[in-house]
């Protein structure tokens, strides 16, 4: 399968990743900025209809690539206490909205200009309550 059907599948984690982004918003949440459904793409002789979103800019990239060119060491503890602070906080803000995010990792975890932690990635993001209102654990 080539990158551009890869991208351009519209399948259920893209539409729940949109109605999540679209429900949940906070501080320490990447911000949905426009998506669309069923556009046009050419590849050479390969064409067909995608959907995308744009989410806001993280300038600082990821933890994942942070921790992978400088090393753990590189954290301190004051600047791992400060992502771990932001990171819970979106997190709360989530469960309180009654979703669990379900995908939690150092490359969902981005950087804005400031290096203040933006939670990204709800495609995998699930209501967490039953049909009694009762918290219930994710499969």
């Amino acid at each position: 399968m080539g990158a551009a059907e890869t991208i351009c599948s519209a399948d259920s984690v893209f539409k729940n990743e949109v109605a999540s982004l679209l429900f949940l918003k906070g501080p320490h949440m990447v911000n949905l900025i426009k998506y669309a459904t069923g556009k046009r793409w050419s590849y050479g002789r390969k064409h067909g209809e995608c959907d995308y979103l744009a989410v806001e800019y993280a300038p600082g990239g990821d933890l994942m690539r942070y921790l992978s060119a400088k090393g753990a060491e590189a954290l301190g503890e004051k600047f791992a206490r400060h992502l771990f602070r932001q990171t819970t906080t979106a997190l709360l803000a989530l469960h309180e909205r009654g979703f669990a995010h379900r995908d939690i990792k150092p490359a969902n975890l981005l950087f804005d200009s400031d290096y203040s932690i933006k939670l990204a990635d709800f495609g995998f993001a699930t209501p967490n309550f039953d049909e009694n209102n009762d918290w219930r654990l994710t499969e």
